[in-house]
């Protein structure tokens, strides 16, 4: 195993991104990109430069920050909601969400009329589409269950290289995402976003005692220990849904509201789980595929 690939190596390399990251957010240039475009952009590069690994050389580690800290992260962070909020909030998602839904939808229609990829898949090519179509309105559960339904898995390259694009395009896409509130703040600001706590109050709640971590880290591990076993007993019902119900209900009890620190131990662990995504992002995996891979692009 070389040091590269070594995963305390790895690991090391990640938290140091992410201080990196943290402190270049608070720059004068940096807060217009903010730390999770920061720290995407450069576990990239490294990834590409072959510095940690990246999509087509994975290690162990990255799939346990997929698997383990990534749902957890997600309820860490959903311990600070209250049902209020989500009843305001609850409309203006459901239709960015189902808005999202049809540019994708009209987005694959538009490529497969413009670049015609049947000519170089054949029947594959309906199976793609979709699959590319799940993906981007559902996550990596719709991407394998289509592969799964039309044996696309079986096809080895053109599988493993549908993946491999699908990192990359994943990585500029959140990139994109991420830069957009920055250029709308520029024309368009919404007055009802500006109600915030006082910075003392909000300082105070970040800060994490001893109480607060050992109840954080034994909710953190019971809530996905829960949401596993579910799985199992009613596979239909994504794990995700229900760690992240388990971290509204709650977030409803006093005693878990005034738990400090959620917010800021939810927020690292996703840096780190966006720092995994931009090691993800494997130009070469994609330019080794040629033209296959330029069209799944």
């Amino acid at each position: 195993m070389g040091i590269f690939r070594d995963p305390i190596y790895v690991l090391g390399i990640l938290c140091l991104l992410v201080i990196l990251s943290i402190y270049a957010g608070q720059t004068r240039y940096g807060k217009k990109l903010g730390a999770a475009l920061i720290v995407i952009v450069l576990t990239a590069i490294l990834a590409n430069l072959g510095w940690i690994p990246s999509a087509s050389d994975s290690i162990p580690l990255y799939d346990g920050i997929f698997t383990y800290l990534a749902p957890i992260s997600i309820f860490y962070l959903l311990l600070g909601v209250n049902l209020t909020s989500i009843k305001k909030a609850g409309a203006p998602m459901i239709v960015l969400f189902l808005l999202g839904s049809l540019a994708t939808t009209l987005g694959v229609l538009a490529a497969w009329y413009v670049l015609s990829p049947e000519r170089v898949f054949g029947p594959d090519g309906d199976t793609l589409a979709g699959m590319l179509t799940g993906t981007y309105t559902g996550g990596s559960v719709n991407f394998n269950a289509i592969a799964l339904e039309y044996d696309f898995q079986k096809k080895g390259m053109l599988y493993a290289g549908t993946i491999a694009v699908d990192n990359v395009v994943t990585t500029l896409w959140i990139i994109v995402t991420l830069s957009i509130p920055a250029v709308m703040r520029r024309f368009w600001q919404d007055k009802k976003l500006g109600v915030r706590k006082s910075s003392a109050a909000s300082a105070e709640k970040d800060k994490i005692s001893m109480h607060s971590l050992m109840w954080l880290m034994f909710l953190g591990v019971a809530a996905y220990f829960i949401s596993e076993y579910l799985s199992l007993l009613f596979p239909q019902i994504p794990s995700i849904l229900t760690i992240s119900t388990i971290g509204i209900a709650l977030a409803q009890f006093p005693f878990v509201s005034r738990l400090q620190g959620s917010h800021t131990l939810g927020l690292y662990l996703i840096y780190l789980f966006l720092a995994v995504i931009g090691a993800y992002c494997d130009l070469s995996a994609v330019v080794e595929l040629q033209e296959v891979g330029i069209t799944i692009f």
